[in-house]
This record gives C-alpha cells, structure tokens and sequence, in this order.
C-alpha cells in the first residue's frame, strides 16, 4: 500500500479503520444483546534512546510520571512504564470498564502521539517497531532469569503487541472460566490467526522478526524470553488458573507475620481468566481496530 503514496496510504487506512470501527460497533451490540460485555486490553512494546543529558546524569529512563499524567490528562485510559530490556518501555491499557472500541481509539492515538511524547521526557530518538537492532548489551547467564553475565555483545531487542480477552455476565461474572468457553475461544483465535497474520503483521520487518533466531543466527543472543511467543503457554493462551509463568492467579494475602511475610492467603482466580494473543510485532502501521 506505501507504494500507492502516503496520501493514498492515509486515506485507504482510514477507510479501512471507519469499517472496522463500525464492525467493532455491531460485535458490542450483539454481545450485549445475549448478555456479555467484552474486557479487551493491549500493550504495545517499544524502546527509545535516551537524551545524552539524562544519559550523563545517570538516569537510564524516561519522564514516566510526566508522561502517564498527559496520557490521563488526554483521557487515554493507559500507562507507559519500562519493560525488561534498558530503553524499552511498554504502553498497557488500564481497563476502568471502559468498551474495546474506546480500547482500541486509545492505542490509536498512542501510537501517534509517543514518538512526540516521549521526546519531551527524556528521549532523543523513540521506535515503534518490530525489532530494535543493538537495542541493548548484555545477555542472562545461563539457567538464570535475572542475572546477567559478562558478555555485552550488542542485543536485538524484538518488540510484540498482544491483546488480552475476557468478558462478564449480566452478574458481572468473568465467563473464560466457565463452561469451556475460554477452550472454545482460545481454538476460534487459533483457527484463525494464520489467516489474520496480514493484520497483525503489517510489514516485512514484522514477518522477519518471526524468524530471527534461526534467519539471523540469533539463538543464543534472543534468550529472554527463550522463546519469542514467551511464556509457558504459546502465543495464544489461556491464561485459567494459571498465568504466563505457571503461577497461580489472583493471590490475596490474608495474614502477615512480625516480618510482613505472607503467611496465609486466598485464591481468586476467576477474575483474571482471559485469552493472551500475542498478536505479532509492534509496529506504526498496526491498525487496532
């Protein structure tokens, strides 16, 4: 489509989002009408490199605070906040019952606004897109999860955008746990997901970020997470009783000892039960709708 120009880029991807907006529209009205209200939430990876000043300084991250208080100030319903490598950071919607179209306006509008954003708090360059060439140095040792060794080879930081489903009912009851129903829709999405990678993937970079490790002979340097769809559950998974790393759900600490350690607590699960679709790699021309 770039091809055609960017004018003709522009109007053709703002056709497309006024049909999907409408789409989105219908699909609410109907879920309501049988008694479901859908809980959608994105987060959108991206990183950035930092001004030389607050380099200097020491300081290795952006103006979060300034940053989330125009966010909140703009009425977009998300976060920034840092992620796992130095000079990533991630945009995560915060879910106040708002609707999946007003979710997805949102990130519209991040996508649009945070190069600016970002470059007013901190940043000097700011990238949203699939992967981050010598994004960072260093790599974990092995067997580890949070200790690095002394290897700082330059790292190739590849950047995702998931979406998180889940719905209640007219008793305000999260239904993913219910019934099969996060079974049944966690195989509609992998039914599907091969036929939507065009949407989800929307540029070539995206579909090599696919395929790092082995086209680019990246095995050993892409080791967190292990593997790019991350997590012990796949790229589309149900996340019921458990979560990304095997770990039980909705822990609530009921009794504390003289050290504050958690001795007794309680399960409630069911309200975080949801489908985690890594829907593929972070990038500008991703349309939410």
């Amino acid at each position: 489509m770039r091809g055609m120009g960017d004018k003709n880029y522009n109007r053709s991807f703002a056709l497309i989002s006024e049909y999907a907006k409408l789409a989105v529209e219908v699909l609410q009205r109907q879920l309501a009408q049988r008694g479901y209200k859908p809980h959608v939430h994105f987060e959108l990876e991206g990183g950035y490199v930092p001004q030389s000043s607050t380099h200097k300084a020491g300081h290795d991250t952006l103006d979060f605070d300034t940053i989330n208080q125009v966010l909140a100030g703009m009425s977009i319903q998300g976060q920034l906040k840092p992620e796992y490598w130095r000079y990533q950071w991630e945009y995560v919607s915060v879910f106040q019952g708002q609707s999946p179209l007003k979710v997805a306006s949102d990130l519209e509008s991040v996508i649009k606004i945070l190069p600016t954003l970002l470059k007013k708090n901190g940043a000097d360059e700011v990238y949203i897109k699939p992967v981050i060439w010598n994004g960072d140095r260093g790599r974990l040792a092995p067997d580890c999860d949070s200790v690095f060794s002394a290897d700082i080879k330059p790292v190739h930081v590849p950047n995702a955008i998931q979406i998180n489903i889940s719905a209640v009912d007219m008793n305000n009851e999260n239904v993913i746990p219910n019934h099969g129903v996060g079974e049944r829709l966690q195989r509609c999405l992998l039914d599907t997901s091969y036929e939507c990678s065009l949407l989800y993937l929307p540029e070539q970079e995206a579909f090599d970020r696919l395929r790092l490790k082995e086209q680019f002979g990246l095995s050993r340097e892409l080791c967190s997470p292990n593997d790019l769809s991350g997590g012990h559950q796949g790229s589309i998974a149900l996340y019921k009783e458990k979560g990304k790393h095997n770990q039980l759900m909705g822990d609530i600490p009921l009794l504390y000892d003289s050290k504050l350690n958690v001795i007794a607590s309680r399960q409630e699960w069911r309200p975080l039960s949801r489908i985690e679709h890594r829907l593929g790699a972070s990038s500008k021309l991703f349309n939410p709708y």
